[in-house]
């Protein structure tokens, strides 16, 4: 979601069980423009960054302690 694009952002919050041990599930959900499917394979690598300013790092450390 950008200034350009807008979008509305929704969270939600429920408890959830996985592998029997209980949690918290977060979902974020937008109707903003998306990705561009050109960079979608990349979104999840260390250092991508569409951004002058990032370090293009947030993406792939949620992804690697989400699984």
């Amino acid at each position: 979601m950008s200034e350009v694009g807008g979008g509305t952002l929704t969270i939600t919050i429920a408890r959830a069980e996985k592998n029997g041990r209980e949690g918290v599930e977060v979902k974020f959900a937008d109707t903003g423009p998306g990705v561009p499917p050109a960079q979608r394979e990349e979104i999840f690598n260390p250092f991508m960054t569409t951004k002058k300013t990032g370090v293009g790092l947030g993406l792939s450390i949620v992804s690697k302690n989400c699984r």
